[in-house]
């Protein structure tokens, strides 16, 4: 499936080039989340849900430093390590999210 392209046109969203009504869910933890993410059915279970619920777009957070005490403040809870290289394991997760969104309509 080919990855949604959404833009502004004025005072519009389009997803695609159709217009696109916004409904957005901040999710804090969606990458670490244990029930969101004890495989890809539950994800995909509780995409279900948010897309029934009228949810067509999510944000997701990445904790980029430790000195703000978000949902999931952790060490190893950053998309990268301290030299600045990417977590292949956190980056792997993102990328399922993305595709089970897609995949949603989300």
């Amino acid at each position: 499936m080919p990855t949604p392209v959404l833009h502004a046109q004025g005072t519009r969203l389009l997803l695609d080039g159709r217009p696109f009504q916004l409904q957005g869910l901040s999710f804090f933890n969606a990458l670490f989340n244990p029930t969101f993410n004890a495989g890809d059915e539950a994800r995909r279970a509780w995409l279900a849900r948010f897309r029934q619920a009228g949810v067509t777009m999510l944000r997701v957070w990445c904790q980029w430093d430790f000195d703000r005490p978000y949902v999931d403040l952790a060490p190893d809870h950053a998309l990268f390590d301290g030299d600045g290289a990417l977590r292949e394991q956190h980056v792997q997760t993102l990328g399922a999210l993305l595709a089970a969104a897609t995949d949603a309509g989300i």
